[in-house]
């Protein structure tokens, strides 16, 4: 059976395993590194939460202390896709496919795809309706915006 690989599986994500199977595919959860700090921990452990969520079988494999001991790791599962399965694995998901060929969108949108205020500059440039906005770092500019 082919594999799809999902990576950071949480919220919505989780249903991809039910999908992927039905396709008859195998999903394999990429779980990323925890950040060790109070937010990074809170994280995981929403994340952890999701996970217990899922009743399907998949795989479940861990990020590499390295990007390079990750993509290899991942190359190994021979993917047929590799998709975010939440927000935060938007940016791994989308470098990691780049780096093994498959269809994907290019890491070098990869801001445009990640950063609200690129997202809208792409759309004005190409015009199609967009959000006017600013990107502030205080409420002073907030409010003179």
């Amino acid at each position: 059976m082919e594999n799809i690989i999902i990576v950071e599986c949480m919220s919505t994500g989780i249903y991809f395993i039910q999908d992927i199977l039905d396709r008859n595919y195998n999903p394999i959860v990429l779980d990323s590194k925890v950040i060790d700090n109070e937010i990074g921990r809170t994280y995981d452990h929403h994340k952890q939460e999701d996970l217990k969520l899922i009743t399907e079988d998949y795989t479940l494999i861990a990020e590499k202390d390295t990007y390079e001991e990750t993509l290899e790791m991942v190359r190994e599962f021979d993917p047929v896709l590799i998709l975010p399965g939440s927000e935060k694995g938007v940016a791994l998901a989308t470098r990691l496919a780049n780096d093994l060929n498959l269809l994907c969108n290019s890491y070098d949108n990869i801001e445009a795809m990640t950063l609200k205020d690129k997202m809208q500059e792409r759309l004005k440039e190409k015009g199609l309706r967009s959000i006017r906005g600013q990107t502030v770092k205080s409420l002073e500019e907030a409010i003179e915006f």
